[in-house]
């Protein structure tokens, strides 16, 4: 990272238990999160693909609740890139620690919703598909920002699916825990899931281990409302459809719904 050497990075790996990279934040009037390949891994051309194909999503993305790319270097010996740090708290620490209204719950859906609309709508669109509460950020403002674009795909006209995931076990849609193609419902579903969790105060997959929570996330068990009125409950069944034709097609029509609650 020599063209960041005027400021010491700091290690923050641990925290977010990144599996393929390590990140690092780097202090100063405009603070930055870089992220860097581990280097047992710089020699895999696949991985290599991956973290470049996560660099050209970051430098598309133009939505001021998303990462603005800073810096990229993607040459060998250490490729990495830097974005701007948004401070906060990820939604994983606020529901660990408080629980939200439900006013609190549908703003954050529908500014979620909001997100995804800018990136299903392009030309190509970007499904995310690791839509999980370790992923967006909750700022003082109560905005939140949708972070980490490494399980990210764009799709294109001659390929409207996607046939791999490496999200977390515990947000997966069916079709991604059944190792089916998806596409943007499956967002949808996680998008669900986060809502539910939120209203709920309960993880909508319940398993722990992986042995488990495959499994679970495959074949979901039937909806469970606690004091949750009915128009939302009906909202929520949409987004948690395990058919992908009976979920919201768009955000537009998600939103359209959500607001008419």
């Amino acid at each position: 990272m020599g063209h960041l050497s005027d400021r010491k990075p700091i290690d923050i790996s641990p925290f977010f238990d990144g599996s393929l990279s390590k990140l690092f934040l780097v202090k100063g009037k405009n603070a930055l999160i870089v992220k860097c390949l581990k280097s047992e891994y710089c020699d895999n051309i696949d991985l290599i693909t991956r973290f470049r194909n996560e660099a050209r999503i970051l430098e598309s993305l133009n939505h001021q609740q998303t990462p603005q790319l800073v810096k990229v270097n993607l040459s060998r010996p250490r490729p990495y890139f830097a974005y701007e740090y948004i401070k906060g708290m990820t939604l994983e620490t606020l529901l660990i620690n408080n629980t939200l209204s439900l006013t609190q719950g549908i703003d954050i859906t529908r500014q979620l919703l909001t997100i995804l609309s800018d990136l299903h709508e392009r030309n190509k669109p970007i499904i995310h598909s690791d839509i999980s509460p370790a992923n967006i950020v909750y700022s003082k403002e109560q905005q939140i920002h949708l972070i980490d674009f490494g399980c990210a795909k764009q799709l294109d006209h001659n390929n409207e699916l996607a046939h791999t995931w490496i999200g977390r076990h515990a947000y997966l849609s069916p079709e991604q825990a059944q190792g089916h193609g998806w596409n943007a419902s499956s967002d949808f579903f996680q998008v669900g899931l986060l809502a539910y969790e939120m209203l709920t105060g309960k993880r909508r997959n319940a398993g722990i281990t992986v042995k488990e929570l495959l499994p679970l996330a495959a074949n979901p068990a039937p909806l469970e409302f606690e004091h949750i009125d009915s128009p939302y409950q009906l909202f929520l069944s949409t987004l948690l459809s395990t058919d992908i034709d009976k979920r919201f097609q768009s955000c537009a029509d998600a939103l359209l719904e959500l607001n008419k609650l």
